[in-house]
Protein backbone atom coordinates (compact mmCIF):
# COMPACT_ATOMS: atom_id res chain seq x y z
CA UNK A 1 0.00 0.00 0.00
CA UNK A 2 1.35 3.39 -0.54
CA UNK A 3 2.34 4.85 2.50
CA UNK A 4 1.37 8.69 1.20
CA UNK A 5 -1.67 9.91 3.61
CA UNK A 6 -5.29 9.10 1.82
CA UNK A 7 -6.43 12.60 0.42
CA UNK A 8 -9.86 10.63 -0.89
CA UNK A 9 -10.71 9.72 3.16
CA UNK A 10 -11.34 13.49 3.40
CA UNK A 11 -12.68 14.40 -0.15
CA UNK A 12 -16.41 14.21 -0.84
CA UNK A 13 -16.67 10.51 -1.66
CA UNK A 14 -18.82 7.77 0.04
CA UNK A 15 -15.31 6.72 1.92
CA UNK A 16 -15.26 9.95 3.45
CA UNK A 17 -18.51 9.93 4.17
CA UNK A 18 -18.26 6.29 5.91
CA UNK A 19 -15.04 7.08 7.85
CA UNK A 20 -16.49 10.46 9.39
CA UNK A 21 -19.62 8.38 10.47
CA UNK A 22 -17.52 5.30 11.74
CA UNK A 23 -15.17 8.03 13.90
CA UNK A 24 -17.96 10.07 15.18
CA UNK A 25 -20.43 7.01 15.97
CA UNK A 26 -20.23 4.95 18.99
CA UNK A 27 -17.20 2.13 18.50
CA UNK A 28 -18.87 -1.12 17.46
CA UNK A 29 -19.85 -2.47 14.13
CA UNK A 30 -22.53 -1.54 11.70
CA UNK A 31 -24.36 -3.40 8.96
CA UNK A 32 -24.31 -2.68 5.37
CA UNK A 33 -28.12 -1.85 5.85
CA UNK A 34 -27.77 0.47 8.55
CA UNK A 35 -25.03 2.37 7.15
CA UNK A 36 -26.61 2.95 3.89
CA UNK A 37 -29.64 4.23 5.97
CA UNK A 38 -27.91 6.32 8.06
CA UNK A 39 -25.71 7.48 5.02
CA UNK A 40 -28.48 8.02 2.69
CA UNK A 41 -26.20 5.65 0.13
CA UNK A 42 -27.16 3.37 -2.78
CA UNK A 43 -26.46 -0.15 -2.15
CA UNK A 44 -24.07 -0.98 -5.24
CA UNK A 45 -21.77 2.63 -4.19
CA UNK A 46 -21.96 1.62 -0.76
CA UNK A 47 -20.89 -2.15 -1.18
CA UNK A 48 -18.07 -1.06 -3.19
CA UNK A 49 -16.86 1.72 -1.31
CA UNK A 50 -17.18 -0.91 2.03
CA UNK A 51 -14.69 -3.37 -0.11
CA UNK A 52 -12.30 -0.35 -0.77
CA UNK A 53 -12.02 0.67 2.58
CA UNK A 54 -11.71 -3.36 4.06
CA UNK A 55 -8.94 -3.91 1.35
CA UNK A 56 -7.33 -0.96 2.41
CA UNK A 57 -7.57 -1.75 5.69
CA UNK A 58 -9.21 1.28 6.89
CA UNK A 59 -12.42 -1.28 8.22
CA UNK A 60 -12.27 -4.41 9.81
CA UNK A 61 -14.81 -6.57 8.72
CA UNK A 62 -16.97 -9.12 10.74
CA UNK A 63 -19.56 -11.64 9.51
CA UNK A 64 -22.07 -13.66 10.90
CA UNK A 65 -23.52 -16.08 8.56
CA UNK A 66 -24.06 -14.29 4.97
CA UNK A 67 -23.73 -10.61 7.03
CA UNK A 68 -21.09 -9.08 6.93
CA UNK A 69 -20.23 -6.09 9.70
CA UNK A 70 -17.86 -2.85 9.61
CA UNK A 71 -16.06 -1.27 11.94
CA UNK A 72 -13.23 1.50 11.84
CA UNK A 73 -10.00 0.34 12.01
CA UNK A 74 -8.55 2.29 14.84
CA UNK A 75 -4.93 0.08 14.33
CA UNK A 76 -4.58 1.39 11.07
CA UNK A 77 -1.55 3.46 10.07
CA UNK A 78 -3.24 7.27 9.24
CA UNK A 79 -6.35 6.28 11.82
CA UNK A 80 -4.38 9.62 13.81
CA UNK A 81 -3.73 11.50 10.83
CA UNK A 82 -7.66 10.75 9.27
CA UNK A 83 -8.74 11.58 12.76
CA UNK A 84 -7.58 14.56 13.18
CA UNK A 85 -8.29 16.06 9.66
CA UNK A 86 -11.95 14.99 9.85
CA UNK A 87 -12.37 16.62 13.52
CA UNK A 88 -11.24 19.71 12.10
CA UNK A 89 -13.50 19.59 9.37
CA UNK A 90 -16.45 18.32 10.91
CA UNK A 91 -16.72 18.09 14.78
CA UNK A 92 -19.83 16.38 15.17
CA UNK A 93 -20.74 13.71 17.11
CA UNK A 94 -23.50 11.45 15.50
CA UNK A 95 -26.92 9.98 17.23
CA UNK A 96 -26.50 6.42 17.28
CA UNK A 97 -29.86 5.14 17.40
CA UNK A 98 -29.49 1.87 19.13
CA UNK A 99 -28.11 3.90 22.01
CA UNK A 100 -31.00 5.53 22.34
CA UNK A 101 -33.41 2.68 21.76
CA UNK A 102 -31.51 1.37 25.13
CA UNK A 103 -31.74 4.23 27.30
CA UNK A 104 -35.17 4.76 26.39
CA UNK A 105 -35.57 0.87 27.94
CA UNK A 106 -35.22 2.65 31.36
CA UNK A 107 -32.93 -0.32 32.30
CA UNK A 108 -29.97 0.20 34.66
CA UNK A 109 -27.62 -1.44 32.70
CA UNK A 110 -26.37 -2.58 29.14
CA UNK A 111 -23.47 -3.39 27.41
CA UNK A 112 -22.72 -4.22 23.99
CA UNK A 113 -20.72 -7.57 23.07
CA UNK A 114 -20.33 -9.95 20.42
CA UNK A 115 -21.56 -9.08 16.94
CA UNK A 116 -21.84 -5.22 18.03
CA UNK A 117 -18.11 -5.53 18.63
CA UNK A 118 -16.38 -7.63 16.16
CA UNK A 119 -16.72 -10.71 17.52
CA UNK A 120 -19.70 -12.72 16.80
CA UNK A 121 -18.13 -15.98 17.79
CA UNK A 122 -19.13 -14.85 21.42
CA UNK A 123 -22.32 -15.90 23.06
CA UNK A 124 -24.04 -12.78 23.75
CA UNK A 125 -24.49 -9.90 22.13
CA UNK A 126 -26.64 -7.48 24.37
CA UNK A 127 -26.41 -7.42 28.13
CA UNK A 128 -29.30 -5.78 29.88
CA UNK A 129 -29.90 -5.61 33.54
CA UNK A 130 -33.12 -4.11 34.67
CA UNK A 131 -36.92 -4.54 34.44
CA UNK A 132 -38.69 -3.89 30.80
CA UNK A 133 -42.10 -5.04 29.87
CA UNK A 134 -42.19 -7.52 27.63
CA UNK A 135 -44.13 -6.21 25.44
CA UNK A 136 -41.74 -3.56 24.79
CA UNK A 137 -38.07 -5.73 25.18
CA UNK A 138 -39.84 -7.83 22.12
CA UNK A 139 -40.39 -4.44 20.32
CA UNK A 140 -36.81 -3.16 20.80
CA UNK A 141 -35.27 -6.60 19.62
CA UNK A 142 -37.23 -6.89 16.30
CA UNK A 143 -35.72 -3.58 15.58
CA UNK A 144 -32.19 -3.80 16.74
CA UNK A 145 -32.62 -7.66 14.55
CA UNK A 146 -33.81 -5.59 11.53
CA UNK A 147 -30.61 -3.21 11.83
CA UNK A 148 -28.07 -5.85 11.94
CA UNK A 149 -29.91 -8.07 9.22
CA UNK A 150 -30.35 -11.25 11.71
CA UNK A 151 -31.33 -12.52 15.24
CA UNK A 152 -29.09 -11.38 18.62
CA UNK A 153 -28.21 -12.77 21.41
CA UNK A 154 -29.08 -11.08 24.23
CA UNK A 155 -29.81 -11.79 28.06
CA UNK A 156 -31.60 -9.90 30.65
CA UNK A 157 -31.57 -10.58 34.13
CA UNK A 158 -32.53 -8.34 37.28
CA UNK A 159 -30.06 -6.10 39.20
CA UNK A 160 -29.55 -8.34 41.85
CA UNK A 161 -29.28 -11.27 39.80
CA UNK A 162 -26.57 -9.36 38.12
CA UNK A 163 -24.74 -8.27 41.04
CA UNK A 164 -24.86 -11.74 42.64
CA UNK A 165 -23.62 -13.46 39.87
CA UNK A 166 -20.92 -10.69 39.54
CA UNK A 167 -20.10 -11.31 42.92
CA UNK A 168 -19.83 -15.30 42.53
CA UNK A 169 -17.74 -15.48 39.66
CA UNK A 170 -20.22 -16.18 37.67
CA UNK A 171 -18.54 -17.98 34.00
CA UNK A 172 -21.38 -16.54 31.89
CA UNK A 173 -20.97 -12.84 33.39
CA UNK A 174 -17.43 -13.03 33.35
CA UNK A 175 -16.83 -14.41 30.14
CA UNK A 176 -19.27 -11.58 28.90
CA UNK A 177 -16.85 -8.66 30.64
CA UNK A 178 -13.22 -10.56 29.95
CA UNK A 179 -13.70 -9.81 25.96
CA UNK A 180 -14.28 -6.68 24.47
CA UNK A 181 -17.42 -4.96 25.57
CA UNK A 182 -19.13 -1.37 25.50
CA UNK A 183 -21.14 0.20 28.23
CA UNK A 184 -24.42 1.64 26.89
CA UNK A 185 -25.67 2.30 30.12
CA UNK A 186 -23.18 1.27 32.80
CA UNK A 187 -24.39 0.08 36.29
CA UNK A 188 -23.65 2.27 38.47
CA UNK A 189 -22.87 -0.49 41.75
CA UNK A 190 -21.12 -3.40 39.80
CA UNK A 191 -20.59 -4.91 42.99
CA UNK A 192 -21.83 -4.91 46.11
CA UNK A 193 -19.38 -5.23 49.22
CA UNK A 194 -20.32 -8.10 51.32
Amino acid sequence: MNPVFPQALLDNTPEADIISFLLFALPRTFSARELGVRLNLRPNKLLDSLERLVEGGQLSMCSRGSINYYKLNQKHKFYPDVKEALTRKANKAYEDELVTAIKKLGVSGAYLSGLFVGKPELAVDMLLIGSVKSSRLHQFIGACEHMMGQEINYCIMEEQEFITRQNTFDRFIKDIFDYTNIPVVELVSKKKKK
